[in-house]
């Protein structure tokens, strides 16, 4: 029984002993998980003040965090979903590979959508040309130049005579039975003794571009020293005229047989190039401010042509539009106002990234009663914040751009309360 007893004392104390041994041994040798590897991610904007927020990060009081940029953190490979936003830009949703050993640096430009609202003014109806004198606006009804903030009588225009500004200076050229007057703020208008069919004023009003017969003549004013001509071909009837804001190029749009043609004079170099040709009506020619983009409507289509690169955009139109008007903003910003062929359908106005062709809604003609008057030119502001537009059988309007009307008018009363008419 003793020796019993001892045998099985030992046969235990050996069992403890192997399953400790064997223990032991296998936490020794047991398979480790391999550590996640964390990698640097890094996110700017050019837009200063935007936040980011990224998918999946850990929620803080079960709000997921949101981060100003420029903003950089650790963070495992793998796939992720961010959002970069800022008050008055497009919110930029975007898909990233962050990726180890690797320099994970992502920069988010956002487009911006500016704050856009009408005002009236209390003009007369029935306007025929608008343009700017510095921060006046001067608009034409019936046979009177007039100005918009008092309604003040400036000068009496030509029996007949219609008028046209192009620059920001006040100065205008008028057309009276194809005889050519200088409206020179406030108050002048001189006889230019030049009979013509079509002309422009240059920008700065020192210079002015006129078909005579088949040829485009450019002289200084006053002195009418003749700069330079230009020959169109026999059968070329001239339809538009655009001077660059350097007015160092003009821009010109023909027609011959069933084709409208657009081309560039280089007035410095003293050439002639071949832009663009088409059978569908060419129209509503600007430069941009530096001189380097040409816009115009092709069919009611805008497009946008680099004259450096000779590459263009062409931005998609509108079902059922019947006319188009375009004007830069700035050298990457296009105003685009759409007219549909529909009773009680709103005027749209776009803004069109110059860059990609893209366009986004911001506004519609609600408050018009009549809609824009497409006859009538609108006229950007010199401080670029407001546009001037006339009413169909209206009063002019002003399509205000992250601005009040008293920043462009000190003394016009407040704005009343309204529905937003901009994008959301």
């Amino acid at each position: 029984m003793i020796k019993m007893a001892k045998f099985l004392k030992r046969y235990w104390l050996l069992i403890f002993l192997g399953a400790v041994v064997s223990g032991l041994t296998f936490f020794a040798f047991k398979p480790k998980k391999p550590l996640v590897k964390i990698t640097t991610l890094t996110i700017t904007s050019p837009q200063e003040g935007a936040l980011v927020l990224i998918e999946n990060e850990p929620l803080i009081e079960g709000v997921p965090p949101i981060h100003s940029l420029p903003y950089t953190t650790q963070i495992e490979p793998g796939l992720y979903i961010i959002q970069v936003f800022k008050e008055g830009y497009q919110t930029e949703v975007r898909n990233i590979k962050v990726e180890k050993d690797k320099e994970n640096v992502f920069s988010i430009a956002l487009e911006r959508v500016p704050n856009v609202l009408f005002y009236r003014l209390l003009t007369e109806k029935n306007t025929t040309a608008l343009g700017w004198h510095n921060n006046s606006l001067l608009y034409a009804v019936r046979d009177q130049i007039k100005e918009a903030e008092e309604n003040r009588m400036m000068a009496f225009v030509p029996k007949g005579g219609t008028i046209t500004w192009d620059g920001n200076n006040g100065q205008a050229l008028i057309s009276a039975n194809q005889e050519l007057f200088h409206y020179i703020p406030p108050y002048k208008v001189e006889k230019l003794d030049i009979v013509s069919s079509q002309a422009i004023l240059s920008p700065s009003g020192n210079k002015l571009a006129y078909q005579s017969n088949q040829t485009i003549r450019f002289i200084t004013l006053p002195q009418k020293q003749t700069i330079t001509t230009l020959s169109l071909l026999a059968q070329e009837s001239l339809k538009e005229l655009a001077w660059s804001s350097q007015e160092n190029s003009l821009g010109f749009i023909t027609f011959q047989g069933q084709t409208y043609t657009l081309y560039l004079a280089n007035l410095t170099e003293q050439t002639v190039e071949k832009i663009f040709a088409n059978t569908l009506r060419l129209d509503n020619l600007a430069f941009s401010p530096n001189g380097k983009h040409l816009a115009f409507t092709a069919g009611n289509q805008l497009i946008i042509y680099n004259l450096s690169s000779h590459e263009e955009k062409r931005v998609t139109p509108e079902e059922n539009l019947i006319d188009a008007i375009n004007l830069w903003l700035n050298e990457s910003e296009i105003i685009l106002i759409e007219k549909i062929d529909q009773n009680r359908v709103f005027d749209k106005v776009w803004l069109v990234n110059s860059k990609n062709g893209e366009k986004t809604f911001l506004a519609i003609s609600a408050p018009m009663a009549n809609r824009v008057d497409f006859n009538v030119k609108p006229k950007l502001s010199p401080l670029r914040n407001a546009i001037a537009l006339a009413e169909n059988k209206g009063p002019i309007w002003l399509l205000l751009v992250d601005a009040q009307p008293q920043d462009i008018f000190p003394h016009l009363p407040q704005l009343p309360q309204q529905p937003p008419y901009s994008a959301p």
